[in-house]
């Protein structure tokens, strides 16, 4: 699995995760999970700030889940589980703003899209908010950003 556990911070049960191709020679991390009710309302996307990576987000999981939520989650590129960009594992870079938006693009087609319930919801702390704010000039109709 490629999620990491701890005694004080377990891996939430039914956890569904793994690694996105989004560009030759570049992956990244995602988790996701089904409700753990039956009368499901949605799904929330967690998108994480700065620095920061899934585990971060177990107890936020949890709590989602046991009020009805599927929860989906990603490690953008250069941090977290994702491919570095550059040398030096505790730095985080991206060469242009759309890097971002290819993370998005991806993570929505590969994991929440297929697998995931709707209506979607954004969780967005820090520099994600921005990010999931950001217009999209080529994000026409029938785009999934």
């Amino acid at each position: 699995m490629t999620l990491v556990s701890t005694p004080k911070n377990p891996v939430p049960l039914g956890a569904n995760a793994g690694y996105l191709d989004v560009r030759k020679g570049v992956k990244v991390r995602y988790a996701s999970w089904q409700s753990a009710l039956q009368q499901r309302g949605g799904t929330v996307c967690i998108f994480p700030g700065r620095n920061e990576y899934i585990e971060k987000y177990f107890e936020v999981v949890g709590e989602l889940r046991r009020r009805g939520f599927a929860v989906a989650i990603i490690d953008w590129r250069g941090q977290g589980g994702s491919t570095r960009l550059v040398r030096g594992s505790s730095r985080g870079h991206i060469r242009s703003f759309i890097d971002y938006e290819q993370d998005i693009y991806h993570f929505m087609k590969g994991v929440v899209l297929p697998d995931c319930p709707m209506p979607y919801y954004a969780l967005a702390h820090s520099m994600s908010a921005p990010i999931l704010l950001t217009p999209r000039p080529s994000a026409g109709a029938g785009s999934i950003v």
